[in-house]
């Protein structure tokens, strides 16, 4: 009796060994499957392809930023020749926001802006693959002023409140919303001459001021700003236009003139 019962007790141990082990392996195995899924999506980047779309007169080559809103840190910019394009990069999935300039940002005193064409946008990228199109535009102005009826050439100095551009967070309801705005800093450009020729930033307010000098004194206070403001120029237009201001210094008239449109205005001698 005691072997018998001794044997149904190993006999029913077994069964209780036989039965769980099963059930163990079961548990340990969906674990590790539910582990390696999480660390699947999380290592298996998306990749992005980029094309230009016409490239800006004269750039040969460009910055480009792409950051994630979910990564710590700010991306480092990638210098890419214009021949790189169409240009594919892996990225983390989410929403991602795209900047691409053609040279600095900056302006240095006594400087003009450079010959900018920038581009921004936000995307959301969930897919495994996904493509943007970077539609640079023309961010500088060219701003002449030439000055009618004088025999005279003219020391010209500009002043303005805009130093450059920054990166900012691009609109993410619009494609190509932007992403860079004018920065605050001074504007100090000097020449002479019968024409003055300078590049100028976008700008935000009608700060621009046009002083004339003469023998090392101020003959003439021209607040540009204000008659480019009056003629309707468009400073929020993606591609600024170039802009030509004539004045007659004889018959006290400034005009405003660019490709698209033309105005005259009397002015007062501003000192």
């Amino acid at each position: 009796m005691n072997r018998t019962r001794s044997g149904e007790e190993k006999t029913g141990c077994g069964c209780f060994s036989f039965l769980v082990a099963p059930a163990a392996a079961t548990v340990l195995l969906l674990a590790l499957c539910h582990g390696c899924v999480q660390e699947d999506r999380v290592e298996c980047p998306a990749y992005l392809t980029l094309s230009l779309e016409d490239a800006p007169p004269g750039v040969d080559s460009v910055r480009l930023w792409v950051e994630n809103l979910a990564d710590e840190g700010c991306a480092q910019p990638m210098h890419l020749p214009v021949s790189a394009f169409p240009y594919t990069l892996a990225v983390n999935k989410g929403n991602l926001q795209l900047w691409c300039s053609s040279g600095d940002e900056r302006i240095e005193m006594g400087e003009q802006c450079p010959r900018l064409y920038l581009f921004g946008c936000g995307l959301n990228l969930e897919e495994s693959s996904g493509d943007a199109r970077i539609a640079m535009k023309k961010s500088w102005c060219r701003l002449t002023v030439t000055f009618l009826r004088t025999g005279e050439e003219f020391n010209c100095c500009l002043r303005g409140g805009i130093g450059g551009y920054v990166r900012t967070a691009p609109d993410y309801a619009f494609p190509q919303g932007g992403g860079w705005k004018p920065a605050a800093g001074a504007f100090l450009y000097e020449t002479s001459g019968f024409v003055f020729n300078v590049d100028i930033p976008r700008q935000t307010d009608s700060s621009l001021i046009l002083d004339v000098l003469g023998d090392g004194s101020l003959e003439r206070c021209f607040a540009l700003g204000e008659y480019i403001a009056a003629s309707g120029y468009d400073w929020s237009s993606p591609a600024l236009e170039d802009l030509t201001i004539a004045i007659d210094l004889a018959l006290h008239t400034l005009s405003v003139r660019t490709e698209s449109f033309s105005c005259s205005y009397d002015y007062l001698l501003e000192i």
